[in-house]
């Protein structure tokens, strides 16, 4: 079933969450670790990282993400109906 899927384990470890699975990369069963880090209410830190073979994981992707005001994304925003809900959203 194409999508997303189930996959790992999830869990705290301090102020980081932590999402341990397993891929298989080149026909390998490879140990993989996704990162949320520097979370707060209005931005994260994403780290997928890998086992490199030695047992010490690999960052290959780092992401920054924040949230945007809506006084940012109302320019952008041309049908004045969905101008009113941006303004009137709680």
């Amino acid at each position: 079933m194409p999508g997303c899927e189930l996959r790992g384990t999830a869990h705290w470890e301090g102020d980081t969450f932590v999402n341990d699975y397993e891929e298989e990369i080149n026909g390998k069963r490879t140990k993989m670790q996704d990162l949320w880090t520097d979370i707060t209410p209005n931005s994260h830190t994403l780290t997928a990282a890998y086992d490199a073979g030695d047992g010490v994981m690999k960052p290959y992707v780092v992401s920054h993400s924040a949230r945007q005001s809506v006084e940012r994304l109302l320019p952008r925003c041309r049908d004045s109906r969905l101008r009113f809900r941006f303004l009137n959203a709680e």
